[in-house]
């Protein structure tokens, strides 16, 4: 989506937001929305960022997600702008109803419930009195040597000192990798410790993620909406080169598309992923503990590999949600979102982190098929005849030049170092997307969410109070609107 954006004249006025993700469309569409001129680029050809919908995949007619798939209960913000767009949000947990939610496959088994629940308790003890002796960490700001202590622990180390069985410590181990993207030892264990419900009697692996929701017809629909909305303002495949502080307090940057030019703007917004950032020459002041988190914060490698059948024998067999989690290689599994609410066809996404997940981004789709398919026959005895051969699809962020990587993961030490500076302001340079979200990080509503703050800032810090308060009302209603949930600090993924 090209426009052939001519830039106004009277720029220094303008809002130049880099990145059309959804945390970029979001902003701008707010500002434009209050009179705010803006000015939006894209590095690729297209917007939407993570948020990627893929029709017709791997050789059916339904829809797969190449990235951003999930929208929990509490994702009111996100829920809220694709109904304003008037898109229709389905229910995923109806089409599951009856069915085995998760298959745990270790050691060669399916290990039931209760034994799990059971070898779960001294870990979900442990993790209570560890969120009671860090409950007065807020951010990077408030460090305190508790939190300093666990954080600097990895969720490998973490689970090593707790008397539980190996079990029980692989699967942990292979969900965690799988959500955060990274391997077990590489990740601090606050990421667990955060997350995973600690409930008696209960096994919820990612806490009170629900995973609920989908946007019937594909989730780029939202920021594909918001491009043509946005459509006047807009230029694809222009890259920033490098943004500097001009002697008047100005920002000067080098924006390539094409040839390169010079662009000067009183207010920047960055949505730019850190992994991405931190290659563009950034010639301005920054805090160190900003320099810090732009230049190491952590990504995750996840990759996805998508499988077409014939029919659903997961669910006609086996009762089940082909929700899997396994230490025989491939990870994790689900059924795709819009397959649940298909007859005939079915699609199976894997869904693979650490060094799995850079893996699987080498060679083709069909050769890691080849190795997928002997590993799920072990849990669906007969899926493979099923199964659409030459079809599969991949999607390996890692190895996309403008995402390098899945979503933001805090290795260890990171907590600590650099959770809450991500989305500060410095100057009159904003930052907004899913690794600047408090509550958020990795998931479509961080985006969504940091994208609507982010506007409402930037329109009080115009003086434009009364959009500014309207819009912070906008925000205020929906964290209303979200669950009452625990007192922890709510870190969720794709």
């Amino acid at each position: 989506m090209s426009t052939g954006l001519a830039f106004n004249r009277k720029n220094f006025s303008l809002v130049l937001v880099v990145g059309a993700g959804i945390a970029g469309l979001t902003a701008a569409y707010r500002l434009k929305q209050a009179g705010v001129p803006v000015d939006i680029i894209e590095a690729r050809n297209q917007v939407g960022g993570r948020i990627r919908s893929l029709p017709k995949a791997a050789g059916t007619q339904i829809t797969a997600e190449l990235g951003g798939e999930f929208i929990d209960t509490d994702h009111t913000c996100l829920r809220g702008l694709a109904e304003e767009l008037g898109f229709n949000i389905v229910d995923l947990l109806a089409a599951e109803q009856g069915l085995i939610q998760e298959t745990y496959f270790f050691g060669g088994r399916k290990v039931p419930i209760e034994e799990i629940i059971n070898d779960f308790a001294p870990v979900a003890e442990q993790i209570d009195a560890d969120l009671v002796a860090i409950e007065n960490f807020e951010s990077y700001a408030t460090p305190d040597p508790a939190t300093a202590a666990l954080d600097n622990l990895s969720i490998t180390e973490y689970l090593e000192r707790i008397p539980t069985t190996t079990t029980m410590r692989q699967i942990i181990q292979v969900a965690y990798t799988g959500e955060y993207g990274r391997e077990a030892e590489e990740q601090s264990c606050l990421n667990l410790i955060y997350l995973i419900g600690t409930e008696s009697g209960e096994f919820e692996i990612y806490g009170t993620s629900d995973e609920r929701y989908y946007i019937a017809g594909g989730n780029d629909q939202v920021p594909r909406r918001l491009g043509e909305l946005l459509a006047n303002s807009l230029r694809t495949e222009t890259v920033l080169e490098s943004l500097s502080r001009s002697p008047d307090g100005r920002y000067q940057v080098a924006l390539r598309s094409g040839g390169t030019s010079d662009r000067t703007y009183e207010r920047i917004l960055l949505t730019l992923p850190f992994s991405v950032l931190r290659s563009i020459p950034l010639n301005v002041t920054l805090p160190p503990a900003k320099r810090l988190a732009i230049d190491t914060l952590g990504y995750g490698t996840n990759t996805k590999l998508i499988t077409g059948y014939t029919g659903k024998v997961w669910r006609s067999r086996y009762n089940s949600t082909a929700n899997v989690y396994t230490n025989l290689g491939f990870q994790n599994t689900w059924e795709t979102s819009q397959s649940r609410f298909t007859r005939g066809n079915g699609l199976i996404t894997n869904f693979t982190g650490g060094q799995q997940g850079i893996t699987l981004g080498t060679a083709t789709p069909e050769f890691h098929v080849q190795r997928l398919m002997p590993q799920l026959e072990q849990i669906f005895p007969g899926i493979s005849a099923t199964q659409l051969q030459g079809k599969a699809v991949r999607a390996y962020w890692l190895g996309e030049l403008y995402s390098r990587g899945s979503y933001s993961c805090y290795l260890v030490g990171q907590w600590t170092q650099m959770y809450g500076v991500e989305g500060e302001r410095v100057g009159n340079l904003f930052f907004a997307g899913e690794h600047c979200s408090l509550e958020y990080q990795g998931y479509m509503e961080g985006g969504c969410e940091t994208g609507e703050a982010a506007a409402a800032e930037i329109l009080e810090d115009l003086g434009l109070q009364a959009h500014a308060v309207q819009q912070k009302t906008r925000l205020l209603k929906n964290r209303r609107a979200r669950l009452s949930k625990s007192k922890r600090l709510q870190i969720q993924r794709w």
